[in-house]
Protein backbone atom coordinates (compact mmCIF):
# COMPACT_ATOMS: atom_id res chain seq x y z
CA UNK A 1 0.00 0.00 0.00
CA UNK A 2 2.95 2.27 -0.72
CA UNK A 3 2.25 3.43 -3.84
CA UNK A 4 1.13 7.08 -4.87
CA UNK A 5 -2.70 7.79 -3.55
CA UNK A 6 -4.84 8.79 -6.45
CA UNK A 7 -5.90 12.41 -6.46
CA UNK A 8 -8.38 13.28 -3.67
CA UNK A 9 -8.00 9.92 -1.79
CA UNK A 10 -6.94 10.12 1.92
CA UNK A 11 -5.19 7.44 3.77
CA UNK A 12 -6.45 6.63 7.24
CA UNK A 13 -6.95 3.21 9.61
CA UNK A 14 -10.15 1.61 10.36
CA UNK A 15 -10.36 3.05 13.90
CA UNK A 16 -10.68 6.73 11.88
CA UNK A 17 -13.61 5.83 9.87
CA UNK A 18 -15.52 5.06 13.02
CA UNK A 19 -17.60 8.07 13.95
CA UNK A 20 -19.98 8.83 17.21
CA UNK A 21 -22.76 5.75 17.43
CA UNK A 22 -20.28 4.02 15.24
CA UNK A 23 -18.83 0.43 16.47
CA UNK A 24 -15.51 -1.45 15.85
CA UNK A 25 -15.63 -4.42 18.32
CA UNK A 26 -14.56 -8.75 18.45
CA UNK A 27 -17.67 -10.60 18.67
CA UNK A 28 -18.86 -12.03 21.97
CA UNK A 29 -17.33 -15.21 23.78
CA UNK A 30 -20.15 -17.44 23.43
CA UNK A 31 -19.35 -20.74 24.88
CA UNK A 32 -21.48 -23.88 24.22
CA UNK A 33 -22.87 -24.00 27.69
CA UNK A 34 -24.53 -20.52 26.66
CA UNK A 35 -26.64 -21.67 24.16
CA UNK A 36 -29.90 -23.04 23.42
CA UNK A 37 -31.51 -24.37 20.96
CA UNK A 38 -34.55 -22.58 21.07
CA UNK A 39 -33.41 -19.90 22.05
CA UNK A 40 -34.63 -16.70 20.17
CA UNK A 41 -30.71 -15.08 19.65
CA UNK A 42 -28.69 -15.91 16.20
CA UNK A 43 -24.96 -16.53 16.76
CA UNK A 44 -23.57 -16.11 13.44
CA UNK A 45 -20.32 -17.87 13.08
CA UNK A 46 -17.10 -17.71 11.16
CA UNK A 47 -18.96 -20.34 8.54
CA UNK A 48 -21.05 -17.75 8.20
CA UNK A 49 -18.91 -14.68 6.99
CA UNK A 50 -18.01 -15.17 2.99
CA UNK A 51 -15.77 -13.31 0.72
CA UNK A 52 -18.00 -10.70 -0.10
CA UNK A 53 -21.23 -12.76 0.71
CA UNK A 54 -23.42 -13.02 3.99
CA UNK A 55 -23.21 -17.65 3.94
CA UNK A 56 -25.76 -18.20 6.10
CA UNK A 57 -24.65 -21.64 7.41
CA UNK A 58 -24.95 -21.54 10.83
CA UNK A 59 -27.94 -22.98 13.42
CA UNK A 60 -26.95 -21.68 16.68
CA UNK A 61 -28.96 -19.72 19.03
CA UNK A 62 -28.84 -18.51 22.57
CA UNK A 63 -31.41 -17.15 25.33
CA UNK A 64 -32.11 -13.53 24.96
CA UNK A 65 -31.52 -13.00 29.02
CA UNK A 66 -28.19 -15.08 27.90
CA UNK A 67 -27.14 -12.59 25.93
CA UNK A 68 -27.62 -9.62 28.11
CA UNK A 69 -25.56 -11.58 30.80
CA UNK A 70 -23.04 -12.36 28.65
CA UNK A 71 -23.07 -8.29 27.59
CA UNK A 72 -23.60 -8.96 23.74
CA UNK A 73 -23.23 -6.89 21.25
CA UNK A 74 -26.60 -6.89 18.82
CA UNK A 75 -26.06 -6.45 14.90
CA UNK A 76 -27.17 -4.55 12.54
CA UNK A 77 -28.50 -4.21 9.52
CA UNK A 78 -25.14 -3.24 7.26
CA UNK A 79 -22.76 -4.24 9.18
CA UNK A 80 -19.34 -5.34 8.21
CA UNK A 81 -18.12 -8.53 9.48
CA UNK A 82 -14.54 -9.57 9.43
CA UNK A 83 -13.08 -13.29 9.90
CA UNK A 84 -10.21 -12.91 12.24
CA UNK A 85 -9.57 -16.73 11.25
CA UNK A 86 -9.03 -18.13 8.15
CA UNK A 87 -9.78 -19.07 5.17
CA UNK A 88 -9.22 -16.78 4.01
CA UNK A 89 -8.18 -14.59 6.54
CA UNK A 90 -9.76 -11.67 6.91
CA UNK A 91 -12.52 -11.92 4.78
CA UNK A 92 -15.29 -9.64 4.83
CA UNK A 93 -19.02 -9.64 4.25
CA UNK A 94 -22.40 -7.27 4.79
CA UNK A 95 -24.42 -8.61 7.74
CA UNK A 96 -28.21 -8.66 5.70
CA UNK A 97 -30.23 -8.67 8.78
CA UNK A 98 -32.89 -11.19 9.94
CA UNK A 99 -35.60 -11.47 11.41
CA UNK A 100 -33.79 -12.56 14.43
CA UNK A 101 -32.00 -10.28 17.27
CA UNK A 102 -28.44 -11.78 16.56
CA UNK A 103 -24.38 -11.23 17.82
CA UNK A 104 -21.36 -12.73 16.63
CA UNK A 105 -18.59 -15.29 17.92
CA UNK A 106 -15.60 -13.92 19.26
CA UNK A 107 -13.66 -14.77 16.22
CA UNK A 108 -15.77 -12.03 14.10
CA UNK A 109 -14.96 -8.31 14.22
CA UNK A 110 -17.85 -6.18 13.79
CA UNK A 111 -17.58 -3.08 11.97
CA UNK A 112 -20.21 -0.24 12.38
CA UNK A 113 -18.90 3.41 10.65
CA UNK A 114 -21.85 5.53 11.42
CA UNK A 115 -20.03 8.11 9.15
CA UNK A 116 -21.70 9.97 6.34
CA UNK A 117 -17.94 9.62 4.49
CA UNK A 118 -17.81 5.94 4.48
CA UNK A 119 -19.98 3.58 2.01
CA UNK A 120 -20.17 0.28 3.93
CA UNK A 121 -20.33 -1.40 0.77
CA UNK A 122 -16.97 0.23 -0.51
CA UNK A 123 -15.29 -0.63 3.28
CA UNK A 124 -16.15 -4.42 2.61
CA UNK A 125 -14.85 -4.62 -0.76
CA UNK A 126 -11.83 -3.08 0.37
CA UNK A 127 -11.21 -5.43 2.87
CA UNK A 128 -11.40 -8.33 0.05
CA UNK A 129 -9.21 -6.61 -2.09
CA UNK A 130 -5.68 -8.31 -2.81
CA UNK A 131 -3.65 -5.40 -1.20
CA UNK A 132 -5.42 -5.37 2.66
CA UNK A 133 -5.03 -9.30 2.04
CA UNK A 134 -1.53 -8.98 1.84
CA UNK A 135 -1.25 -6.95 4.72
CA UNK A 136 -3.56 -9.24 7.10
CA UNK A 137 -1.07 -12.00 6.02
CA UNK A 138 1.58 -10.22 7.49
CA UNK A 139 0.57 -9.17 10.93
CA UNK A 140 -1.26 -12.66 11.01
CA UNK A 141 -0.23 -14.63 14.25
CA UNK A 142 -0.30 -18.22 15.47
CA UNK A 143 1.09 -21.31 14.24
CA UNK A 144 -1.50 -23.83 13.57
CA UNK A 145 -4.71 -21.82 14.02
CA UNK A 146 -3.70 -18.25 12.37
CA UNK A 147 -5.66 -15.49 13.18
CA UNK A 148 -5.58 -11.52 13.47
CA UNK A 149 -6.06 -9.51 16.17
CA UNK A 150 -8.41 -6.24 16.16
CA UNK A 151 -5.70 -4.18 17.03
CA UNK A 152 -3.67 -5.54 14.40
CA UNK A 153 -6.70 -4.55 12.27
CA UNK A 154 -7.17 -1.50 13.37
CA UNK A 155 -3.86 -0.41 12.81
CA UNK A 156 -3.51 -1.49 8.65
CA UNK A 157 -4.43 1.64 6.56
CA UNK A 158 -6.79 1.77 3.90
CA UNK A 159 -6.57 4.69 1.08
CA UNK A 160 -10.51 6.57 1.43
CA UNK A 161 -11.81 8.07 -1.69
CA UNK A 162 -14.33 10.61 -1.34
CA UNK A 163 -17.79 9.40 -0.69
CA UNK A 164 -18.96 10.18 -4.30
CA UNK A 165 -16.24 8.25 -5.54
CA UNK A 166 -17.08 5.65 -3.03
CA UNK A 167 -20.64 4.71 -4.67
CA UNK A 168 -19.06 5.08 -7.93
CA UNK A 169 -16.27 2.51 -7.23
CA UNK A 170 -18.56 0.06 -5.52
CA UNK A 171 -21.09 0.19 -9.00
CA UNK A 172 -18.33 -0.42 -11.16
CA UNK A 173 -16.89 -3.88 -8.64
CA UNK A 174 -21.05 -5.20 -8.60
CA UNK A 175 -21.39 -4.49 -12.47
CA UNK A 176 -18.37 -6.11 -13.39
CA UNK A 177 -18.91 -9.31 -10.80
CA UNK A 178 -22.16 -9.48 -12.34
CA UNK A 179 -20.87 -10.51 -15.59
CA UNK A 180 -18.12 -13.20 -13.77
CA UNK A 181 -21.00 -14.31 -11.77
CA UNK A 182 -23.34 -15.46 -15.27
CA UNK A 183 -20.08 -16.74 -16.03
CA UNK A 184 -19.46 -18.76 -13.24
CA UNK A 185 -23.27 -19.80 -13.56
CA UNK A 186 -22.24 -20.63 -16.88
CA UNK A 187 -19.82 -22.87 -16.00
CA UNK A 188 -21.51 -24.51 -13.51
CA UNK A 189 -24.11 -25.75 -16.45
CA UNK A 190 -21.35 -27.02 -18.39
CA UNK A 191 -20.03 -29.11 -15.56
CA UNK A 192 -23.39 -30.59 -15.18
CA UNK A 193 -23.89 -31.39 -19.05
CA UNK A 194 -20.62 -32.98 -18.61
CA UNK A 195 -21.69 -35.27 -15.34
CA UNK A 196 -24.38 -36.41 -17.62
CA UNK A 197 -22.43 -36.97 -20.79
CA UNK A 198 -20.23 -39.03 -18.25
CA UNK A 199 -22.86 -41.15 -17.16
CA UNK A 200 -24.25 -41.67 -20.38
CA UNK A 201 -20.58 -42.78 -21.40
CA UNK A 202 -20.10 -45.55 -19.02
CA UNK A 203 -23.83 -46.84 -19.70
CA UNK A 204 -23.71 -46.93 -23.41
CA UNK A 205 -20.03 -49.00 -22.92
CA UNK A 206 -21.53 -51.16 -20.06
CA UNK A 207 -24.98 -51.89 -20.31
CA UNK A 208 -26.25 -52.63 -23.64
CA UNK A 209 -23.70 -54.63 -24.24
CA UNK A 210 -23.97 -56.67 -21.58
CA UNK A 211 -27.94 -57.42 -22.07
CA UNK A 212 -27.54 -58.06 -26.02
CA UNK A 213 -24.42 -59.76 -26.15
CA UNK A 214 -25.61 -62.23 -23.07
CA UNK A 215 -22.15 -61.79 -21.02
CA UNK A 216 -22.05 -64.05 -18.21
CA UNK A 217 -22.52 -62.83 -14.82
CA UNK A 218 -20.37 -63.16 -11.74
CA UNK A 219 -20.09 -62.48 -8.24
CA UNK A 220 -17.17 -59.87 -7.00
CA UNK A 221 -15.85 -62.36 -5.01
CA UNK A 222 -15.95 -65.35 -7.95
CA UNK A 223 -13.30 -62.74 -9.97
CA UNK A 224 -11.84 -60.40 -7.86
CA UNK A 225 -10.21 -60.64 -4.27
CA UNK A 226 -11.86 -57.80 -1.96
CA UNK A 227 -10.09 -56.78 1.28
CA UNK A 228 -10.89 -54.14 3.61
CA UNK A 229 -8.18 -51.62 4.58
CA UNK A 230 -6.22 -52.21 7.80
CA UNK A 231 -7.78 -50.21 11.06
CA UNK A 232 -5.93 -46.84 12.20
CA UNK A 233 -5.02 -47.35 15.74
CA UNK A 234 -2.75 -44.60 18.33
CA UNK A 235 -0.29 -47.33 19.06
CA UNK A 236 0.43 -47.74 15.09
CA UNK A 237 1.44 -44.08 15.13
CA UNK A 238 5.17 -45.34 15.88
CA UNK A 239 7.53 -48.24 15.68
CA UNK A 240 10.32 -49.62 13.20
CA UNK A 241 8.77 -50.31 10.12
CA UNK A 242 6.15 -46.95 9.57
CA UNK A 243 4.68 -47.16 6.20
CA UNK A 244 2.76 -44.79 3.81
CA UNK A 245 -0.72 -46.08 3.74
CA UNK A 246 -3.98 -44.41 1.50
CA UNK A 247 -7.49 -43.91 3.09
CA UNK A 248 -10.85 -42.25 1.46
CA UNK A 249 -9.30 -38.73 1.13
CA UNK A 250 -6.54 -40.03 -1.30
CA UNK A 251 -9.22 -41.42 -3.66
CA UNK A 252 -10.67 -39.10 -5.91
CA UNK A 253 -13.15 -38.89 -8.99
CA UNK A 254 -9.87 -37.92 -11.16
CA UNK A 255 -7.71 -40.76 -9.58
CA UNK A 256 -5.35 -41.27 -6.75
CA UNK A 257 -4.34 -38.37 -4.96
CA UNK A 258 -1.01 -38.60 -3.25
CA UNK A 259 -0.88 -34.80 -1.95
CA UNK A 260 -1.42 -35.80 1.85
CA UNK A 261 -0.26 -39.78 2.36
CA UNK A 262 -0.05 -40.30 6.10
CA UNK A 263 2.09 -43.21 7.55
CA UNK A 264 1.51 -45.74 10.39
CA UNK A 265 3.69 -49.21 11.43
CA UNK A 266 3.18 -52.41 9.69
CA UNK A 267 4.39 -55.57 10.64
CA UNK A 268 5.74 -58.23 7.79
CA UNK A 269 2.45 -59.74 8.19
CA UNK A 270 0.35 -56.78 8.02
CA UNK A 271 2.60 -55.42 5.33
CA UNK A 272 1.97 -58.85 3.33
CA UNK A 273 -1.69 -58.39 3.95
CA UNK A 274 -2.23 -54.92 2.96
CA UNK A 275 0.25 -53.84 0.50
CA UNK A 276 -0.96 -52.17 -2.84
CA UNK A 277 -0.15 -54.00 -6.49
CA UNK A 278 -0.21 -52.09 -9.32
CA UNK A 279 -3.41 -52.70 -11.20
CA UNK A 280 -5.52 -53.01 -7.24
CA UNK A 281 -8.41 -51.02 -7.36
CA UNK A 282 -9.32 -48.77 -4.34
CA UNK A 283 -13.20 -48.14 -3.62
CA UNK A 284 -14.53 -45.42 -1.15
CA UNK A 285 -15.89 -48.10 1.96
CA UNK A 286 -17.17 -45.37 4.13
CA UNK A 287 -18.71 -41.47 3.46
CA UNK A 288 -20.73 -39.09 4.94
CA UNK A 289 -22.16 -38.47 1.53
CA UNK A 290 -23.98 -41.77 -0.18
CA UNK A 291 -23.49 -40.38 -3.63
CA UNK A 292 -19.67 -41.08 -3.13
CA UNK A 293 -19.66 -44.44 -1.64
CA UNK A 294 -18.15 -46.44 -3.68
CA UNK A 295 -16.11 -44.10 -5.54
CA UNK A 296 -13.08 -46.24 -7.10
CA UNK A 297 -9.56 -45.13 -8.29
CA UNK A 298 -6.99 -47.69 -9.55
CA UNK A 299 -3.24 -48.06 -8.38
CA UNK A 300 -0.38 -47.61 -10.94
CA UNK A 301 2.21 -48.29 -8.01
CA UNK A 302 3.37 -44.93 -7.30
CA UNK A 303 4.74 -45.44 -4.23
CA UNK A 304 6.99 -48.47 -2.88
CA UNK A 305 5.09 -50.53 -0.31
CA UNK A 306 1.87 -48.69 0.00
CA UNK A 307 -0.65 -49.96 2.05
CA UNK A 308 -4.50 -49.31 2.90
CA UNK A 309 -6.38 -48.08 6.15
CA UNK A 310 -10.18 -49.54 6.35
CA UNK A 311 -12.07 -46.49 4.79
CA UNK A 312 -11.26 -47.95 1.62
CA UNK A 313 -12.27 -51.86 -0.27
CA UNK A 314 -9.26 -53.24 -2.49
CA UNK A 315 -10.36 -54.89 -5.17
CA UNK A 316 -7.45 -57.39 -6.60
CA UNK A 317 -8.50 -58.80 -10.31
CA UNK A 318 -8.26 -62.94 -10.77
CA UNK A 319 -8.70 -62.31 -14.77
CA UNK A 320 -10.54 -59.36 -15.67
CA UNK A 321 -9.03 -56.21 -16.69
CA UNK A 322 -8.78 -53.76 -13.37
CA UNK A 323 -9.42 -50.70 -16.06
CA UNK A 324 -12.82 -53.19 -17.15
CA UNK A 325 -13.82 -53.02 -13.73
CA UNK A 326 -13.06 -49.30 -13.15
CA UNK A 327 -15.13 -48.51 -15.57
CA UNK A 328 -17.66 -50.87 -13.99
CA UNK A 329 -17.33 -49.38 -10.23
CA UNK A 330 -17.78 -45.74 -11.81
CA UNK A 331 -20.83 -46.35 -13.27
CA UNK A 332 -22.56 -47.95 -10.14
CA UNK A 333 -20.93 -45.27 -7.86
CA UNK A 334 -22.33 -42.71 -10.27
CA UNK A 335 -25.34 -43.89 -10.46
CA UNK A 336 -25.73 -44.57 -7.25
CA UNK A 337 -26.48 -48.30 -7.00
CA UNK A 338 -23.33 -48.26 -4.14
CA UNK A 339 -24.87 -45.46 -2.56
CA UNK A 340 -28.32 -47.13 -2.41
CA UNK A 341 -26.41 -50.69 -0.80
CA UNK A 342 -24.97 -49.14 1.58
CA UNK A 343 -25.83 -49.33 5.16
CA UNK A 344 -25.60 -46.99 8.21
CA UNK A 345 -26.71 -43.35 9.13
CA UNK A 346 -25.11 -40.84 8.95
CA UNK A 347 -22.01 -42.46 7.54
CA UNK A 348 -22.34 -44.57 4.75
CA UNK A 349 -20.47 -48.11 5.21
CA UNK A 350 -20.31 -50.41 1.48
CA UNK A 351 -18.64 -53.15 3.17
CA UNK A 352 -16.51 -55.85 1.94
CA UNK A 353 -19.24 -58.71 2.13
CA UNK A 354 -22.08 -56.56 0.18
CA UNK A 355 -19.19 -55.67 -2.15
CA UNK A 356 -18.04 -59.31 -2.73
CA UNK A 357 -21.69 -60.73 -3.46
CA UNK A 358 -21.94 -57.74 -6.25
CA UNK A 359 -23.17 -58.87 -9.57
CA UNK A 360 -21.19 -58.45 -12.64
CA UNK A 361 -21.28 -59.31 -16.39
CA UNK A 362 -17.85 -60.16 -17.98
CA UNK A 363 -17.51 -60.38 -21.50
CA UNK A 364 -14.49 -61.77 -22.81
CA UNK A 365 -10.90 -60.48 -22.16
CA UNK A 366 -10.92 -59.09 -26.03
CA UNK A 367 -14.08 -57.14 -25.82
CA UNK A 368 -13.02 -56.07 -22.58
CA UNK A 369 -9.89 -54.30 -23.92
CA UNK A 370 -11.97 -53.16 -27.10
CA UNK A 371 -14.52 -51.44 -24.09
CA UNK A 372 -11.78 -50.60 -22.16
CA UNK A 373 -10.23 -48.56 -25.19
CA UNK A 374 -13.26 -46.92 -26.83
CA UNK A 375 -14.26 -45.24 -23.00
CA UNK A 376 -10.95 -44.01 -22.77
CA UNK A 377 -11.31 -42.18 -25.92
CA UNK A 378 -14.29 -40.58 -24.72
CA UNK A 379 -13.41 -40.05 -20.90
CA UNK A 380 -10.36 -38.42 -22.39
CA UNK A 381 -12.38 -36.07 -24.46
CA UNK A 382 -14.90 -35.18 -21.56
CA UNK A 383 -11.78 -35.19 -19.13
CA UNK A 384 -10.26 -32.48 -21.37
CA UNK A 385 -13.36 -30.59 -21.15
CA UNK A 386 -13.55 -30.81 -17.21
CA UNK A 387 -10.08 -29.23 -17.39
CA UNK A 388 -11.14 -26.59 -19.01
CA UNK A 389 -14.17 -25.49 -17.38
CA UNK A 390 -11.61 -26.10 -13.84
CA UNK A 391 -9.57 -23.48 -15.51
CA UNK A 392 -12.67 -21.16 -16.43
CA UNK A 393 -13.89 -21.51 -12.58
CA UNK A 394 -9.98 -20.44 -11.95
CA UNK A 395 -9.75 -17.42 -13.74
CA UNK A 396 -13.12 -16.36 -12.61
CA UNK A 397 -11.45 -16.07 -9.38
CA UNK A 398 -8.34 -14.48 -10.65
CA UNK A 399 -10.79 -12.14 -12.35
CA UNK A 400 -12.26 -11.19 -9.32
CA UNK A 401 -8.97 -10.13 -7.16
CA UNK A 402 -8.17 -7.93 -10.72
CA UNK A 403 -11.02 -5.87 -10.31
CA UNK A 404 -10.51 -5.23 -6.86
CA UNK A 405 -7.17 -4.58 -6.85
CA UNK A 406 -7.50 -2.18 -9.95
CA UNK A 407 -10.70 -0.64 -7.84
CA UNK A 408 -8.45 0.39 -4.62
CA UNK A 409 -5.38 1.46 -6.63
CA UNK A 410 -7.60 3.93 -8.11
CA UNK A 411 -8.11 2.28 -11.79
CA UNK A 412 -11.78 0.90 -12.04
CA UNK A 413 -13.00 4.48 -13.02
CA UNK A 414 -11.63 8.03 -13.63
CA UNK A 415 -12.48 10.93 -12.84
CA UNK A 416 -14.29 11.71 -15.68
CA UNK A 417 -16.26 8.35 -15.56
CA UNK A 418 -17.83 8.41 -12.31
CA UNK A 419 -19.70 4.21 -13.14
CA UNK A 420 -19.34 2.06 -16.22
CA UNK A 421 -23.07 1.80 -15.86
CA UNK A 422 -23.36 5.51 -17.29
CA UNK A 423 -24.40 5.39 -20.94
CA UNK A 424 -23.32 8.87 -21.79
CA UNK A 425 -19.35 8.42 -20.28
CA UNK A 426 -16.57 9.33 -22.66
CA UNK A 427 -15.13 6.18 -24.18
CA UNK A 428 -11.54 4.60 -23.09
CA UNK A 429 -9.58 1.80 -23.86
CA UNK A 430 -10.48 -1.54 -22.30
CA UNK A 431 -8.88 -2.84 -19.47
CA UNK A 432 -6.79 -5.99 -19.24
CA UNK A 433 -9.89 -8.09 -16.86
CA UNK A 434 -12.28 -6.93 -19.55
CA UNK A 435 -10.55 -8.70 -22.03
CA UNK A 436 -10.03 -11.84 -20.10
CA UNK A 437 -13.77 -11.70 -18.95
CA UNK A 438 -14.83 -11.20 -22.66
CA UNK A 439 -12.61 -14.65 -23.37
CA UNK A 440 -14.06 -16.06 -20.62
CA UNK A 441 -17.61 -15.77 -21.63
CA UNK A 442 -16.49 -16.99 -25.24
CA UNK A 443 -14.99 -20.24 -23.11
CA UNK A 444 -17.93 -20.71 -21.44
CA UNK A 445 -20.57 -20.90 -24.73
CA UNK A 446 -18.59 -22.77 -26.66
CA UNK A 447 -18.60 -25.26 -23.74
CA UNK A 448 -21.97 -25.21 -23.45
Amino acid sequence: MSAPLPKGWTLATLSNLISSGGLFTDGDWVESKDQDPAGEVRLIQLADVGDGAFRNRSSRFLRPDQAERLGCTFLQEGDVLVARMPDPLGRACIYPGSKLPAVTAVDVCIIRPSNDEIDNRWLMWFLNAPQFRREVSARQTGTTRKRISRSNLAALPLPVPTFAEQNHIVAAIEEHFSHLEAGLAGLERAKRKLHGLRMSALQAALEPSARDRNWPQFRLADVAEVQLGRQRSPKNHTGPNMLPYLRAANVTWAGVDLSDVKTMNFSPSELHTFRLEPGDLLLAEASGSASEVGKPAIWRGEMENCCFQNTLLRVRSKGPLPEFLLLVFRHAALTGRFGSAARGVGIHHLGAHALSDWLVHIPPPNEQQAIVEAAARTMSLIDALENMLGSGVTRVQTLRRAVLAAAFRGELIGADEPTRADKDMPSRSRRPWESALDRLTDSVEGAT
